[in-house]
Formats: structure tokens, sequence, C-alpha cells
């Protein structure tokens, strides 16, 4: 009898820039119940797949829990050297044993890097286009990465939508959540800490004057991440008009900063070492003095560009806001360093200082809007942003399949060398 021959990646904990294209092939086990069985189709590579694997055993994230190793014995089941990194992206459900997900079903939502299928426990959620994995395993990953939405006819048939929800629905959450509940003018909801919920002692002091955005100006740096121009987008063009920060700045690099301008996300772009080389003429250009609310929003500005920033805003005004979304890719990959690192971060925060969590914000917001009303507004603000011009200055970059420089095993090498430009977003067929 002849088995489907299928393909999966596995990464070296030790260093995840190490990636091997592992064959699969025999028979897949009988469903169990309440369970679908769900094959990646369509998947999207970015530098936070780095920061997944960077974060991978770290508590609280547990990245490599989500799919785990499938295999039981040979040179890949040893899960202290080797482990899964998931992207986001379409998967079709090939069997299912529940009435609500039939077999045919196309799904968005954080799958496997692999043409192998996975098998998920599943139940309906509040809303009827969405359902959670409660696989026991999962219990160990953020909420925010175990729920799937069912994808009508028409989005199940659109490349662009495929195209585009793999790189940046998930990001552009992050940023609506920013915008919606962090920096939040609705005065019938409490803004969220960045932190999330339950945020540490030293973190608790968020209010509703921190969230006004009224005559700030809001500096983001990389400005040509993915979540970065997303939450400048929403900023300039979503927020209220009375409710909008007096000015978006983004800060790039040489490289990247004639992509950053045809977003159209921000009002001035600047250059990262503008900070250093041209403080007076930032602070005349942006019409800064001495009380001018600043937030500096990081999304993994270079080493050592986001503390430069920093001491300049601070030494230009007292009223500044340090946002921490993400962390730059290290030039030389290695997990327990980043783990130190990060720590280290968390510990010696300066005051007015917040680091972002999405997941305990998506919380707060199915909290004060429920569920279902919540998840569908950013749905349906989704399905807006991908029609903004703007977003068409990210060049969908289509791939096929797990191996090769044209796979996501060229994707990956990429990505980890630094080699990606920023107008280039790595998608790949998968099955």
């Amino acid at each position: 009898m002849a088995f489907q021959k299928y393909e999966l990646q596995i990464i070296e904990k030790s260093d995840y820039s190490k990636q091997h294209i592992v064959s699969f092939q025999g028979p897949l086990p009988s469903l169990a119940a309440s369970s679908i069985r769900v094959q990646s189709t369509v998947i999207g590579l970015t530098t936070n797949n780095i920061s997944y694997a960077r974060l991978g055993d770290m508590p609280g994230r547990n990245f490599y829990a989500a799919h785990p190793l499938p295999f039981k014995e040979g040179p890949y089941s040893d899960f202290t050297k080797y482990a899964r990194i998931s992207a986001w992206g379409t998967g079709l459900v090939i069997d299912s044993t529940v009435d609500f997900i039939p077999t045919g079903t196309k799904l968005w939502g954080y799958l496997p890097i692999a043409s192998l299928p996975v098998d998920k426990v599943v139940e309906q959620s509040s809303a009827k286009n969405i359902i959670i994995e409660t696989s026991e395993f999962r219990k160990a990953v953020m909420p925010v990465y175990n729920y799937y939405f069912v994808l009508d006819k028409a989005h199940a048939e659109s490349a662009k939508f495929q195209g585009y929800s793999a790189l940046l629905r998930q990001l552009f959450e992050t940023s609506y959540a920013l915008n919606r509940l962090v920096f939040a003018w609705d005065p019938k909801i409490a803004p969220v800490n960045p932190a999330g919920l339950s945020p540490p002692p030293h973190l608790d002091t968020w209010t509703k004057e921190s969230a006004n955005l009224h005559d700030a100006t809001v500096v983001i740096m990389p400005a040509s991440s993915k979540t970065a121009f997303s939450l400048a987008y929403m900023l300039r063009y979503v927020r209220p008009k009375g409710e909008q920060p007096r000015a978006i700045v983004g800060v790039s690099s040489a490289a990247s900063r004639s992509f950053v301008e045809e977003t159209k996300a921000y009002n001035t772009v600047t250059l990262y070492d503008a900070a250093e080389s041209e403080p007076s003429k930032l602070v005349q250009e942006l019409g800064l003095s001495a009380t001018s609310k600043i937030v500096l929003a990081d999304f993994g500005a270079r080493e050592g560009f986001k503390d430069l920033w920093r001491r300049k805003l601070d030494a230009i005004s007292n009223n500044v806001l340090f946002l921490r979304v993400g962390t730059a890719i290290p030039e030389r990959i290695d997990p327990e360093e980043d783990a130190a690192r990060g720590a280290k971060e968390m510990a010696n925060l300066k005051p007015n200082s917040y680091p972002s969590n999405t997941s305990t914000q998506r919380d707060a917001g199915m909290k004060y809007y429920g569920e279902a009303e919540y998840l569908e507004a950013v749905d349906r603000e989704f399905d807006n942003f991908i029609e903004y011009p703007g977003v068409q200055a990210l060049k969908l970059v289509w791939g096929e399949g797990m191996k090769g420089p044209d796979g996501v095993e060229g994707g990956w090498n990429r990505i980890c060398s630094g080699s990606l430009g920023a107008a280039e977003g790595l998608v790949y067929r998968l099955s």
C-alpha cells in the first residue's frame, strides 16, 4: 500500500537558523472525537516567525508547544534539541468528527510549517465563524494562538486575501488592539495597560492621560515593520479626527525608506541616525518642546537605536512614553543569550516604559465588547486595510512547497540572514 509523502520543517533549538526539511511517509491515525484534521495550504513567513523561535520555551509563551514534534523515535524525536515553529495562514480541513466544521472548510489561524496535516481538538466559540483549539497540550500556549477563523467563500477563494492575511492579519490585530484598547478614546472603557489586564506591579500606572494621543507625537521604529505601519495606518486613517496624534513619525533605515514612504502611513519619515546627527532639525521639524507628549513605539529597532532615540527624546521632553512591541533579530542567534537579554530588559525597564502583550489585550477587548463583536470588528477593519493603497507597497512574493530556494527552506534562510527586503512579503503554497 502506497502512503502519501508529507514534509515538515524542524529547527535546532541551539541555533534556529539551522533548519531541516524532513519527510514523513506513512498512515495517518484515525481522527479522534471532537477533532478536525487540518492541512496548511498557504502560510506567510516574517521576522515574527524568528521571534516565535526566540521565545519558544519561554514560560507564558511556549511557542514550541503549539505543534509538537510528530516523531516518537528517530533523529528528530529529541524535543530537547529540536522543535517546530508555526506560521499564520490558511488551512484546509481534510477530515472532521465535529458537525460544525465539515470536511472541505478553510480556516485561518496559527498553523504548522508543513504539508503534514495536524489534528486539533476543537469547540465552537460564541461567534459562529470562530472555533477554539482545546487540545490538552495547547493549554501551555497563549489563548490568542488557539483561535481559528472559518473563511467564507469569498475569502477562501481570494489569493489576495490569503496572501495578505498570512502576512499581516495577526500583526494587524496587534495594532488594532493598541489603537482601540491601549490608546482608547471610547469613554465607556478604561484604557488597557499595554502589558495586559494583570500587569506587574511596577507597570500598573496606565491611565486615561497615558492613553490620550491628542496633540501627541508618535515615533515608530522601524517604520518598515508590518505591525508598525499597520499601527501608523490605524492612527492616521481609522482613529477619529479629534483623537489623532499631531504627527506620526516613521524611523527607517536608508534601504527601507522608499518602501516606508510608499505606504503613506506616516506624516514624516526620517532615518535612524537623525537623532544623533540632526537632533535640532528634528525638534524644529516636529515642533517639539519640553512639555510635548511623545510616544516612542519600538517594533524591533536596530541594536542600540531604541536606546539612542530614548535618550535624545528624554532630553527634549519630560513627557515621553516608551512602548516595546517587538525585538530586533540579533546578528548572531543564541537562544540562551536572547532569553537572558529579555529578562534583563524586563527587570530594568525605565519609568514610563511598557512591554506590549497582544494576547492579554485581546482578552481585554473581548471582555469589554464581547468575544464575537470584538473579533468580528478586527476582521472588518482588516478587510478595509488590505484595500488601502499603501498596503500594495508590500509585494506578495509567492513560493511553492517546503524545499529549495523558492520554498519555505529558502525563505527561512533569507529571514535569518537578514537579506529579505522590506517590500517583500513571503507567502507559500504548501498543498
